[in-house]
Protein backbone atom coordinates (compact mmCIF):
# COMPACT_ATOMS: atom_id res chain seq x y z
CA UNK A 1 0.00 0.00 0.00
CA UNK A 2 2.84 2.39 0.76
CA UNK A 3 4.38 1.72 -2.64
CA UNK A 4 1.05 2.45 -4.33
CA UNK A 5 0.75 5.71 -2.42
CA UNK A 6 4.31 6.71 -3.32
CA UNK A 7 3.73 6.06 -7.03
CA UNK A 8 0.49 8.04 -6.84
CA UNK A 9 2.34 11.03 -5.34
CA UNK A 10 5.03 10.79 -8.02
CA UNK A 11 2.40 10.64 -10.75
CA UNK A 12 0.65 13.71 -9.37
CA UNK A 13 3.97 15.56 -9.25
CA UNK A 14 4.77 14.64 -12.86
CA UNK A 15 1.29 15.56 -14.14
CA UNK A 16 0.74 18.82 -12.27
CA UNK A 17 4.25 20.18 -11.73
CA UNK A 18 6.52 18.77 -14.42
CA UNK A 19 3.71 18.57 -17.01
CA UNK A 20 5.36 15.63 -18.73
CA UNK A 21 2.61 13.51 -20.29
CA UNK A 22 4.91 10.77 -21.54
CA UNK A 23 6.49 10.24 -18.13
CA UNK A 24 3.08 10.31 -16.45
CA UNK A 25 1.90 7.63 -18.91
CA UNK A 26 4.87 5.45 -17.99
CA UNK A 27 4.17 5.89 -14.29
CA UNK A 28 0.48 5.23 -14.90
CA UNK A 29 1.35 1.89 -16.45
CA UNK A 30 2.57 0.73 -13.03
CA UNK A 31 -0.85 1.06 -11.41
CA UNK A 32 -2.56 -1.93 -13.08
CA UNK A 33 0.31 -4.20 -11.99
CA UNK A 34 0.04 -2.96 -8.42
CA UNK A 35 -3.74 -3.39 -8.50
CA UNK A 36 -3.42 -6.96 -9.76
CA UNK A 37 -0.92 -7.71 -6.99
CA UNK A 38 -3.34 -6.29 -4.43
CA UNK A 39 -6.17 -8.30 -6.00
CA UNK A 40 -4.18 -11.53 -5.71
CA UNK A 41 -3.41 -10.83 -2.05
CA UNK A 42 -7.05 -10.06 -1.34
CA UNK A 43 -8.26 -13.23 -3.06
CA UNK A 44 -6.33 -15.20 -0.46
CA UNK A 45 -7.59 -13.11 2.46
CA UNK A 46 -11.11 -11.92 1.64
CA UNK A 47 -12.79 -12.85 -1.64
CA UNK A 48 -15.65 -10.34 -1.42
CA UNK A 49 -13.20 -7.45 -1.05
CA UNK A 50 -11.24 -8.79 -4.01
CA UNK A 51 -14.36 -8.66 -6.21
CA UNK A 52 -14.83 -5.03 -5.26
CA UNK A 53 -11.53 -4.22 -6.98
CA UNK A 54 -12.64 -5.52 -10.38
CA UNK A 55 -14.28 -2.21 -11.45
CA UNK A 56 -11.10 -0.41 -10.42
CA UNK A 57 -9.02 -2.75 -12.61
CA UNK A 58 -11.32 -2.15 -15.57
CA UNK A 59 -10.96 1.59 -15.05
CA UNK A 60 -7.17 1.32 -14.77
CA UNK A 61 -6.96 -0.46 -18.11
CA UNK A 62 -9.05 2.30 -19.69
CA UNK A 63 -6.93 4.97 -17.97
CA UNK A 64 -3.70 3.51 -19.36
CA UNK A 65 -5.19 3.45 -22.86
CA UNK A 66 -6.45 7.03 -22.46
CA UNK A 67 -3.07 8.17 -21.10
CA UNK A 68 -1.30 6.63 -24.07
CA UNK A 69 -3.60 8.35 -26.55
CA UNK A 70 -3.26 11.66 -24.71
CA UNK A 71 0.52 11.36 -24.64
CA UNK A 72 0.59 10.38 -28.32
CA UNK A 73 -1.54 13.35 -29.38
CA UNK A 74 0.55 15.88 -27.41
CA UNK A 75 4.09 15.03 -28.45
Amino acid sequence: MLFMMLVNVLTNYVIFRARNLHLSFILGCLFPFMDITLLLCLVQLYTIAAWSLVPCLIYRIYAVWWGYKLSDLNR
